[in-house]
């Protein structure tokens, strides 16, 4: 189930706890309170389903874990229906060890390192440090998985991978290697929304759903990903 708690950081409607840098008195939009989402999650969970909460700023996330919190007693001890945070934009210190706590999980978009190339401006350097901290999130053992967005971004795997691994100019220190991101994208993806024992890995008794790549990831200059392409595409051990 898809919940909205904020806007976007490019309309400067996301939620945050300080101002936009380039927006003095501007500090985005929550659209309910932590107690008014745990009120949807319970509900969600008396119904054996998963959320999914839109949260792009500080305070939104940190809103919607604190929901995830008040909302566990109701059937949701240590988050076991997965409740995930999609996009997980600006985050803190604080936040990623709360995430850990309570064993909240995300899904990210790389592709956001590039097209949001402004976020420097809209957050200022200090919280720029902890904006899409991927690196940051995998060491502190939060569970996250990756997809691209569409129809918002492009549908391009490759694309997803170069972001993540090479982040341009963006908190370099936050950069995945090739093996993390592919990780993420399919074992962590197939993890958070309950897939794991039948996708995400090649092994005997899960779908045969894979793709053969013209290069190899790992051997390509992380510079040049992108021009990795799609040769043939299996799924349930079928050539399409």
């Amino acid at each position: 189930i898809k919940i909205f708690m904020d806007g976007s950081m490019g309309a400067r409607t996301c939620a945050m706890c300080e101002d936009f840098a380039d927006d003095p008195g501007n500090c985005g939009e929550l659209f309910r309170t932590a107690e008014e989402l745990a009120e949807m999650l319970v509900a969600v969970q008396r119904n054996n389903c998963q959320a999914a909460i839109h949260a792009i700023g500080d305070r939104a996330i940190a809103e919607s874990i604190r929901a995830i919190e008040i909302a566990m007693p109701e059937g949701n001890a240590g988050n076991a229906m997965r409740h995930r945070l999609e996009h997980v934009a600006q985050t803190s210190p604080q936040i990623l060890a709360d995430m850990v706590r309570l064993n909240v999980m995300a899904s990210v978009q790389p592709q956001f390192i590039i097209t949001d190339f402004w976020t420097h401006e809209r957050v200022g350097p200090e919280r720029y440090r902890f904006t899409y901290p991927f690196k940051s999130m995998l060491n502190a053992g939060i569970r996250f998985g990756m997809g691209s967005d569409c129809p918002v971004e492009i549908l391009d795997s490759m694309q997803l991978l170069h972001r993540a691994v090479t982040r341009d100019s963006m908190s370099r220190q936050e950069c995945l290697t090739v093996d993390e991101t592919l990780r993420l994208y399919t074992m962590g993806s197939a993890y958070i929304g309950f897939e794991e024992q039948s996708k995400g890995s090649l092994e005997i008794g899960k779908l045969a759903d894979f793709v053969v790549l013209s290069e190899d990831p790992y051997a390509v200059d992380p510079q040049h990903l992108e021009r990795i392409r799609p040769v043939n595409t299996v799924v349930g051990g079928q050539m399409q």
